[in-house]
């Protein structure tokens, strides 16, 4: 069906009719998305033909404006077998001055506290780390859970990694204990905390595209250094120090799950970062 005719209808699922102009986005590379002018307000609406990433996406943010400001959800739900995710349109800009970045680790921050609640690792439900299903069985040892529902689906799935090299993440897996603490209260974390997935709207903090569970509040602060890197300030205005030797090598084992994915999504050009943090971890 005619993206037209797509749209025309969800946006009669929550009472907007007559005229509206859209463009295409930037966004990731899970969904298609445009800008939507109408006569209401500005919206953003992402199409998948799997609703139920853009349902788990919808969950997320649910679970993530009780603490920080997320994009509301208007709409969710398929149009003629094609998912469609109807959000508030935000003027949303890149962190750039250090008051910038004491703002966002200020909301992650509180993010992070205010959710740290729950006495298991996981989530209500299974979701999806860019199109990867990602596991969310819940477990009560966060070692447990990221071997078991991280590390080896995704080392399951990466069929064209050297055989050595699957060994050596397989021996990560089995001393995962000597990176990741054990921590007796989880906190809700995005999950997919990179760069790309956070803002400022009228100065204050936005966070978008999650991928929630509950975990260990590093996994957020280990993705947003995976592809770049944030100020000192950030890491002040958070916990008012700086990352710990151990919190770093524990980031190494989050980057990996990444790093795997990313090879499993999008190709061999993934599997020598894949190689560097699994041997820095197996030479610590």
């Amino acid at each position: 069906m005619e993206i037209q005719h797509i749209i025309t209808q969800a946006l009669s699922e929550i009472g907007i009719t007559g005229p509206f102009q859209y463009k295409l986005s930037s966004g990731g590379d899970t969904a298609f998305s445009v800008d939507l002018a109408t006569k209401s307000g500005h919206l953003f609406a992402k199409f998948h033909p799997d609703i139920d990433l853009l349902l788990a996406e919808s969950v997320g943010l649910g679970a993530m404006s009780r603490y920080v400001r997320v994009p509301q959800v208007e709409y969710c739900g398929a149009i003629n077998d094609v998912g469609v995710l109807i959000l508030e349109g935000l003027s949303i800009r890149r962190p750039v001055t250090e008051q910038d970045w004491q703002k966002m680790a200020a909301s992650l921050a509180a993010l992070h506290a205010d959710s740290c609640r729950q006495s298991y690792f996981g989530f209500e439900s299974d979701n999806y780390i860019g199109s990867t299903p990602q596991q969310n069985t819940p477990q009560t040892s966060w070692r447990e859970f990221c071997a078991l529902h991280r590390l080896e689906p995704q080392l399951a799935m990466a069929v064209g990694l050297p055989a050595a090299l699957k060994s050596d993440i397989e021996q990560v897996i089995s001393r995962i204990a000597e990176w990741l603490p054990e921590p007796s209260a989880s906190a809700l974390l995005h999950g997919d905390l990179w760069s790309g997935n956070l803002g400022l709207h009228q100065d204050a903090a936005v966070f978008f595209d999650p991928a929630c569970y509950y975990g260990d509040p590093q996994v957020d602060l280990a993705m947003m250094t995976l592809f770049g890197s944030v100020p000192d300030g950030f890491y002040l205005a958070y916990q008012g120090r700086l990352p710990s030797g151990s919190e770093r090598r524990a980031w190494q084992v989050y980057h990996l799950y990444h790093l795997l994915n990313h090879f499993n999504l999008f190709g061999a050009s993934y599997a020598d970062s894949v190689s560097r943090v699994t041997r820095q971890l197996l030479q610590d």
